[in-house]
C-alpha cells in the first residue's frame, strides 16, 4: 500500500507543468534546485529556468579548495542559467571574521557575477557579505535601485 502511494506521488509531481515546477524550485536555495536535476531526465535542466538565484557561500574553515568549489559552482550555474528568467539574485558570502587560515573569496569573480545579472535587468539584487574587509563592486557604483512594489 505504501509503495502505491509513492508511485501516485511521483505521478502527481510528473503531471505538473515545467512552469509550475520551476516556480516551486525558485523557493529553494540554488544548490538544492540544482540537486533536483537528478530526479529524472525531464528535470535535468529545469534549474536553469528558475526565477530566483540564491547562493550562500560558506567555505569550510581553513580549506581554500572549498572556496574554489563554491565559486566554480556559481560560475557553472550562471553559465547555464537562462538569465532572461531571473528576477532575483541573492548572494550571501560568509567568512570567519578574518581569522588566520580563512579562505578568501575572489572579489573579481563576484563582481563579474553582479555584472552578468545586472546586464540581464535583474529586478532584485541582494548581496550580503560578512567580512572585515568590505567588498566594493565597480558594477554597483552606477547601480540604480528601483523600489519594489509590495505584493
Amino acid at each position: 500500500m505504501a509503495a502505491k502511494r509513492v508511485v501516485n506521488s511521483v505521478e502527481s509531481i510528473n503531471s505538473l507543468t515545467d512552469e509550475v515546477i520551476c516556480h516551486t524550485l525558485s523557493f529553494l536555495p540554488t544548490k538544492d534546485a540544482v540537486r533536483t536535476s537528478f530526479v529524472s531526465r525531464r528535470w535535468r535542466y529545469l534549474y536553469t529556468l528558475v526565477s530566483n538565484l540564491d547562493f550562500e557561500l560558506r567555505p569550510d574553515y581553513g580549506d581554500d579548495s572549498s572556496v574554489n568549489q563554491l565559486m566554480n559552482f556559481v560560475d557553472r550555474v550562471l553559465l547555464f542559467h537562462n538569465r532572461r528568467s531571473a528576477v532575483r539574485f541573492r548572494l550571501k558570502c560568509i567568512h570567519y571574521n578574518g581569522r588566520i587560515g580563512t579562505p578568501q573569496f575572489d572579489s573579481l569573480r563576484i563582481d563579474r557575477w553582479i555584472r552578468a545579472v545586472m546586464w540581464h535587468s535583474i529586478q532584485e539584487l541582494d548581496i550580503t557579505e560578512f567580512d572585515i574587509n568590505p567588498f566594493i563592486s565597480r558594477q554597483l557604483k552606477s547601480f540604480h535601485s528601483k523600489r519594489r512594489k509590495p505584493v
